[in-house]
């Protein structure tokens, strides 16, 4: 998975949005698109007593989460910004996993960051 290790804020906020839209791009085909946002914003909803900061995102309004995540990077720390994805990202594959079989995510996930050495063992 592509590693979370910016050095300035704006880095680490171009790095998380871009997992998110690797993301949402290989696994919208796969589970729609509409599954792939809900899972999004069911992740953000599960984090928001750590991280305030996160949006809050009604469920009729689940189109507007991502972008709504975009703009809350603004003006947070590289520590924040790496935490609360780190955080997210992990809620997100676990429910994945919830839904579809471990195994099957692992594989989802590894398609997703194919050039990622970190994943040539799944």
């Amino acid at each position: 998975m592509q590693r979370l290790d910016a050095t300035s804020a704006a880095d680490a906020a171009l790095e998380a949005t871009r997992l998110w839209q690797t993301l949402f791009d290989k696994f919208s085909p796969l589970i729609g698109p509409l599954s792939a946002e809900l899972l999004f914003m069911r992740s953000l909803s599960m984090h928001e007593a750590v991280f305030p900061w996160l949006p809050r995102i009604a469920p009729a309004s689940v189109r507007t989460a991502f972008p709504a995540f975009e703009r809350s990077l603004d003006g947070r720390s590289v520590e924040e910004i790496v935490a609360a994805n780190r955080a997210l990202l992990s809620t997100y594959t676990d429910i994945l996993a919830e839904l579809i079989g471990t195994r099957l995510a692992g594989k989802f996930l590894a398609a997703a960051f194919a050039h990622d050495a970190t994943n040539k063992n799944i």
